[in-house]
Order: C-alpha cells, then sequence, then structure tokens
C-alpha cells in the first residue's frame, strides 16, 4: 500500500511502478540508528559508500559509475538539492532527519522526469512538513556518542484551521575518528607533526600539529503554508576539516571547508478539475563555498631549503539561481500523466577566488615562529577577470501512465509508462530524451521492463575550477547513458523480493587527475545484478522484520596501471567500470522486537574486494564485513524512548578506496642527507582508514 511519486512525477503503487524503487520509512531510520542522512546508503543495493569526511564529504558509486560531480539526483519533496557548483549532493548530511516521512530511492535513471543529475538513481526526501495536515506535533532526538559527536535534530509542526508552520533543525558535531589513521601510511600523525615539513605551524593548534578533522554540520527549514500556497525558506551548511582526503605531508587536514546552501519558494498547488492539478513554483537558490574555508597544503620544489613550499590560502565561490516551474498532474480511471515545463537561469563562478598573504610560498625551514607569518585575508572581490558565466536552463516534459485489461491471458493489469523531455542548455545545446517501461501486475507478483536516457552535464567546478592536485576542462563535454532494466518482484504486506538486472551504456565518462580532466573517448557497458529482500514475522513470541540486499557487478576487471591518461583511456576502456567497485556486496540484518517496548537491530556489510581506479598506485582495497548494533528501548518515558549503539561492533579495521583517483601512494616519506624530503605520489590519499568501534546514546522525543 506504499505510495511513491518519484518515478513518474504522479502518485502509484510500489508493485506498478516502472522501476526498482526502496522506500525507506521514518520507523526504519529509527530502528536502524541512523544518525546522519547518508548513514542510510551503506544498506541499499547497487550502491558503494567512499567515507572521507572532507572537502569531499562523501563519495558515492552506484552501479559501478562513480559520483564524480552529479550522477545522483538528490530531491527535498521534489525539489532539487545537488550543489549548483559542484553538483554533488553532500547537502544530504545537514537534513533534519526527524522531518523525514520517507525516503524514495530510485535505482535507475529519472532525466526524463527530472532532466540533469538523474544519471543513475535519485533520491526524493519526503518530509512531514509537505504530507501532514491539521495536526500539531513536536519530534526529535538528541545522541551523543565517540569523538565528541553531539547531535540535536528536531521538528516542529503547528496547524491552525487553514494555516501551517512547519520548522526542523539540526546540529551535528564531532571529529573524525583517529583510531586506525596509522594503517595506512599517509593519514600517520607523525607526517602532521613533523616540523621539518610544515615548520613552527605545528605549534599552531588551529593549523596543524596531529590528526584532528573537526565537522559542524547544521540545518534549519521554515515553512508557512495557508490552504494550498506554501513558503518556504531552509539553509544547510556542511562545514568540515579535511579528513582522510589528502596526504599528510601534501595537506593539514585542520584546515576549514565551509559549504553553505540555502534556498527560498513559493508554491502554490490548485485543482483545476476532479482530473487534474497544478502546481506552480517560483524559487531562488546560492550554492557557496564560503570565504572562511581555508587549505594549508605542501608541495616540491626545486631549489628551496628543504626541496618544498608551504602555502595557506583561503578560497571561496558563489553561485545563484532563479527557477520557474509550472507542473501539472493528470489522473483518470485509466490514465495517469504529469507533464510541465521548468527555466532556470544558474549565475555561477568559474575558477575559485584565492587569496594568500604578501609572502605566500615558503619554505619550512624559514618559519621558526609561526606567529610571525602574513596569513591571508578571507576574499570579498574576485582578482580574476571574466570569472563568472551565466547558464540558462528551459525544458519540457511529459510523463504518460496507461493500464490495460489483462493481455494474452497473463496477469491482472498492464501498465505502460513513456516519457519524453526536450533539454536545452545555453552552453551544451539541446537534447531530446526518451523513456519507456512496461510492468504486469499478477497478483503478488509484478514483472518490469524499462529502458531509459540520460545525461551528465559537468559541474562548474569540472569545467573552471581546478588546481595542482585534480583538474579541470572547460571543454569537456556532457556524459551520456542509457539503462535497460528487467526485474521480477514479489511483494505482499509482510514481505518484498526483487530480482534485477541491469545494464547501463556509458559515454563521455569524465575523469579528474592532476592539472586536467577528460572524457573518455570509449563506451562502457555496467550490468548488474540487485536483489532486495525483505520478510516480517513472529517468532517464539519475538517480532522480527528482517532485511537482505545482494549486489552483483559482473564485469569488473583489473585495472591497467600506465604511464600516461592517454595510454590509460585507451587500454582501460573496456566494457565495466573504471575502478572502486567491488564485485559483490550482501547487506543483510534484522529487527527483533522482544516486547512492545524492547528492541535490537543487528546490521550487517559486505564488501567485497575493489580494484581501484587507474591513478591509484593500490591495485585493490581489501574485502571487509562490519556489524552495527542498536539496542532501542521504547516508551521509557512517556513519549522518549532510549537507544545505545554500537557501529563496527567488533572494532575491525578496514579501508575505503581512495577519491578521485587517490595518486599518493603507500612509499613512506624520507629526507635525504641534504635535508630534501621525499614523500608521497600525490596529493589524494589512495587508503581511506575508517572508524573503529563507535558509541552513540541517542534520545528520541515525540509530543
Amino acid at each position: 500500500d506504499v505510495k511513491i511519486s518519484t518515478v513518474s512525477r504522479a502518485q502509484e503503487s510500489l508493485h506498478n511502478t516502472p522501476a526498482t524503487v526502496m522506500v525507506i520509512t521514518a520507523e526504519t531510520i529509527k530502528a536502524r540508528g541512523y544518525k546522519e542522512f547518508s548513514e542510510i546508503f551503506d544498506d541499499l543495493p547497487g550502491m558503494e559508500v567512499i567515507r572521507p569526511y572532507g572537502d569531499t564529504w562523501i563519495s558515492h558509486y552506484w552501479r559501478g559509475e562513480s559520483q564524480r560531480g552529479g550522477t545522483v539526483l538528490l530531491l527535498l519533496d521534489g525539489n532539487v538539492m545537488n550543489h549548483l557548483y559542484y553538483d554533488n549532493i553532500f547537502v544530504q548530511s545537514a537534513l533534519a532527519l526527524s522531518n523525514i516521512k520517507q525516503v524514495e530511492v530510485v535505482l535507475g535513471p529519472a532525466a526524463v522526469p527530472y532532466g540533469d543529475n538523474a544519471f543513475l538513481g535519485t533520491i526524493n526526501v519526503i518530509t512531514h512538513a509537505d504530507t501532514k495536515r491539521g495536526a500539531s506535533e513536536f519530534n526529535g532526538f538528541t545522541a551523543f556518542g565517540s569523538n565528541q559527536r553531539k547531535i540535536i535534530d528536531f521538528h516542529q509542526l503547528f496547524s491552525n484551521g487553514d494555516w501551517r508552520l512547519n520548522f526542523a533543525f539540526r546540529l551535528d558535531k564531532g571529529l573524525v575518528d583517529d583510531s586506525n589513521i596509522d594503517a595506512y601510511e599517509y593519514t600517520k600523525n607523525h607526517y602532521y607533526a613533523d616540523s621539518r615539513l610544515w615548520g613552527d605551524f605545528v605549534n599552531n593548534p588551529a593549523l596543524a600539529g596531529g590528526f584532528h578533522s573537526p565537522h559542524d554540520n547544521r540545518s534549519f527549514d521554515v515553512r508557512l503554508a495557508y490552504q494550498s500556497t506554501q513558503l518556504s525558506v531552509q539553509h544547510f551548511e556542511i562545514n568540515s576539516g579535511y579528513g582522510t582526503v589528502y596526504a599528510a605531508d601534501k595537506a593539514q587536514n585542520r584546515g576549514r571547508w565551509i559549504r553553505p546552501d540555502s534556498s527560498a519558494d513559493l508554491r502554490h498547488k490548485m485543482r483545476l478539475s476532479p482530473e487534474l492539478t497544478s502546481t506552480s513554483q517560483l524559487r531562488y537558490r546560492r550554492s557557496d563555498i564560503d570565504n572562511d574555508s581555508l587549505f594549508f597544503e605542501a608541495f616540491p620544489f626545486p631549489d628551496v631549503p628543504g626541496g618544498r613550499l608551504m602555502d595557506i590560502s583561503n578560497w571561496r565561490s558563489i553561485n545563484r539561481s532563479v527557477a520557474a516551474h509550472q507542473d501539472f498532474e493528470y489522473q483518470n480511471t485509466h490514465w495517469r500523466s504529469a507533464f510541465g515545463l521548468r527555466y532556470e537561469k544558474k549565475k555561477l563562478q568559474k575558477n575559485y577566488d584565492i587569496t594568500r598573504g604578501d609572502n605566500p610560498f615558503v619554505s619550512p625551514t624559514l618559519v621558526t615562529d609561526w606567529h610571525d607569518y602574513d596569513f591571508p585575508t578571507p576574499p570579498t572581490n574576485s582578482s580574476i577577470d571574466n570569472n563568472r558565466t551565466t547558464v540558462d536552463e528551459k525544458s519540457l516534459y511529459l510523463m504518460l501512465n496507461r493500464s490495460f485489461e489483462p493481455l494474452w491471458d497473463w496477469g491482472q493489469k498492464h501498465l505502460l509508462n513513456a516519457g519524453v523531455r526536450y533539454e536545452d542548455h545555453s552552453v551544451f545545446g539541446s537534447r531530446p530524451l526518451f523513456k519507456l517501461g512496461y510492468v504486469v501486475e499478477d497478483g503478488n507478483y509484478s514483472y518490469k521492463w524499462m529502458w531509459g536516457e540520460s545525461f551528465q552535464e559537468p559541474s562548474a567546478r569540472v569545467l573552471y575550477g581546478g588546481w595542482q592536485g585534480l583538474g579541470s576542462d572547460p571543454d569537456l563535454a556532457p556524459e551520456e547513458s542509457s539503462t535497460m532494466e528487467i526485474s521480477w518482484n514479489y511483494i505482499t504486506a509482510k514481505s518484498r523480493l526483487t530480482l534485477a538486472l541491469v545494464e547501463v551504456e556509458a559515454e563521455q565518462t569524465i575523469t579528474l587527475f592532476a592539472g586536467g580532466a577528460s572524457n573518455d573517448p570509449g563506451a562502457r557497458k555496467l550490468r548488474s545484478l540487485d536483489m532486495i529482500g525483505q520478510k516480517a514475522f513472529v517468532w517464539q513470541g519475538f517480532s522480527i522484520n528482517g532485511w537482505l540486499n545482494y549486489s552483483h557487478v559482473f564485469n569488473v576487471s583489473t585495472i591497467t596501471r600506465t604511464e600516461t591518461m592517454a595510454q590509460s583511456f585507451q587500454i582501460n576502456t573496456s566494457n565495466g567500470p573504471t575502478g572502486n567497485t567491488a564485485e559483490d556486496k550482501l547487506m543483510f540484518g534484522a529487527t527483533i522486537g522482544f516486547s512492545d517496548h524492547l528492541s535490537a537491530t543487528v546490521a550487517n556489510r559486505y564488501i567485497g574486494k575493489r580494484q581501484t581506479s587507474a591513478l591509484n598506485p593500490v591495485a585493490s582495497v581489501p574485502s571487509y564485513f562490519v556489524t552495527d548494533i542498536t539496542l532501542r528501548w521504547q516508551d521509557v518515558l512517556p513519549g522518549a524512548d532510549i537507544s545505545i549503539q554500537a557501529t563496527n561492533l567488533f572494532d575491525k579495521t578496514y579501508f575505503h578506496p581512495g577519491v578521485n583517483g587517490g595518486n599518493a601512494g603507500v612509499t613512506p616519506g624520507s629526507f635525504d642527507t641534504d635535508g630534501v624530503y621525499s614523500g608521497s605520489n600525490g596529493f589524494l590519499n589512495s587508503l581511506l582508514p575508517q572508524a573503529g568501534r563507535q558509541l552513540t546514546v541517542k534520545l528520541d522525543f515525540r509530543f
């Protein structure tokens, strides 16, 4: 009976939607002890998560394709939340969990109804603010745990007649766990604390001296509604150190990278007839890099003392958009359709605005007292000519769903889904996109076939904002793909089993590397099998809600290391992922209810060996198996639950592959007889040590 709207932009049941969809409810979020939104991804089939918790906050690989700057679309009640400059979805980690009714995860492209970024999958967060009417409530949680973790997350809804006021808030502070940092060469503490590498800055606790990466993520969401008209104002901010992204001899991780994202929109819904509904929306957004973002780096440089220079800099990027949307939904006995038009004007930054002090590049041997260093002033004006670009995006879309009586004496209902979108981009030109799907319902069974086209425009960062550690290219072309999916589904009120075979053909894949970026000239086919299993039952007086999700990528192959990028493109363009993808992933667990008030949730994850990218000197990352456990006491006080959670219960030491190529390597750094240092091969760590055992106490409340 679950209703979803993400796939076709019109409400339909999970059983007959023309795509593989997972729905995560508010109760699931509580039972599994998720503390921030991205933890949901750890249990999804087809998705791999890389967690460096730095300026690359979290990286996703979905069905063997990386999220370099887009590929995954994040929606909040249907509104696009991807960052305007990066196209990534880091803002997810600032979403208030207490405000979520359900999360609809579509494992496939959705470019026809949504356009750019819906390349491999779409995640639509449906909030209580967008669904509840006529009730006032207050719910939320507070949590405390390892590494100074503190979370306050709540949602307040006031309702009075035709008026509604909703307020959601989240604050999440803590440190990146350092218990396993000595397991990889270039996250070891001694590199951060070596004055030969960093001069007297090691005595400035705000800049250097040891592994220390804090985060301070926060958000608020205010919505005022009268009848069917709603005004929303939202602000989200990811504020972090640099985690494990960069080699410790190339960059200190105590700097700050601050990504504020704000929006305001006015939306009006009206019923034009019993069958036709209209939604009109005006929206303003800004996605920035705050000018207090600070980066402290060092790099080899010949003919200077120690053969090395340091630099401290402030960075800024300012990006704005204004959008107008007009959408319609039509529904009768046999037809269901969504259609509309959209226009968005984006004013984006090209290169970062960067400021340095009067003596910016200095040898560590010359900094004998950090107080004497001329620190930069945060940028307030751009020093680069023609450093902004204006982009106009226009689109028309039409989605049709038609139900039929049984054909060929097979099934109880047949449904045809078709869609077309015309996209016009002022930089990349115009293109049509098509989608087609067919569903046969037969009692508790359904059989689905889907084909769809998709595209991914390179973000402004990938086009213009490169630096010496990770490049860009203004001549990049959009990535393109087509996806074919066949699935078998069995769904009842208490169980679900889905098997989905998927083939994604991708072209013009974008690769970033030191000093540049390029479209891969070859086409690649990604083939995978996803299994989704859920079962709720009672055994020996215990209520059990179990799940088992499995993914297999068929054509994972060893990556060939080459001397040049051109050779890498030529050799590694065979069908299959280009790295950082495990062949097998298994996620399983259960929530066991011992009584009406006491339950335990055990979550297990097996991630197979991952072949890394062609730029990573470490050829593969070992497989690992981790277990989380959550104990929950409901109604321990009226309207209050208490949970105790242990993640990585058995304190396993394991790694994720490095992001964006991971070119640092594993050879230890050393000094020669003249004091000249030789260290990591590049800026980006090849392996990312993950957190050890973490303990959290959580109090949920509702009134």
